[in-house]
């Protein structure tokens, strides 16, 4: 084939896909809220399912099967079973209660939520991540995601469908 037609093909392909990347939420890594225990203890807490995935060690299953996993125990609102190393590690990324989200939430709904947190920097100060994270977890139990942008700094959100990963 012709090289200028294999070149107007593929960056056809590349304008396509990087124009609908904001329309899939799985695109990017969203923002996952689960509760994870150690046997003892019991603390809600965020990730990303790839970053889970990595932090966890899997190695007797495909992170595609660890995705459907983790998407059911989410469905169920089951506790993931961790060991007391990864528990110590989730506690600095437990989520708290935020008067700042809930009064956002309560006085604006959900769109002022959302609007919270896709006009937040992608790295969030110390003072606003408790805020920022309680708000994406009340966005999260209300179907709406929160993901980061791979192009471009900054947050959005979209409505969350059958599944959460790929």
């Amino acid at each position: 084939m012709n090289k200028k037609i294999i070149f107007a093909i593929a960056l056809s392909i590349l304008t396509i896909s990087c124009a609908n990347k904001k329309d899939d939420w799985m695109a990017s890594d969203p923002l996952i809220f689960l509760n994870v225990t150690n046997g003892e203890d019991t603390c809600l807490t965020w990730t990303f399912p790839s970053s889970l995935y990595y932090q966890l060690n899997i190695k007797c299953i495909s992170e595609l099967d660890f995705y459907k996993y983790i998407e059911k125990i989410i469905e169920k609102k089951q506790v993931l079973l961790v060991s007391d190393s990864y528990f110590l590690m989730c506690q600095n990324d437990n989520i708290t209660r935020s008067i700042v989200a809930d009064s956002i939430y309560r006085e604006c709904g959900l769109e002022g939520l959302e609007y919270y947190v896709e006009n937040n920097p992608p790295i969030l100060v110390d003072g606003d991540i408790d805020a920022f994270l309680w708000a994406a977890y009340i966005l999260w139990e209300n179907n709406v995601l929160v993901a980061s942008g791979d192009e471009d700094p900054s947050w959005y959100t979209v409505k969350k469908q059958a599944t959460i990963m790929k």
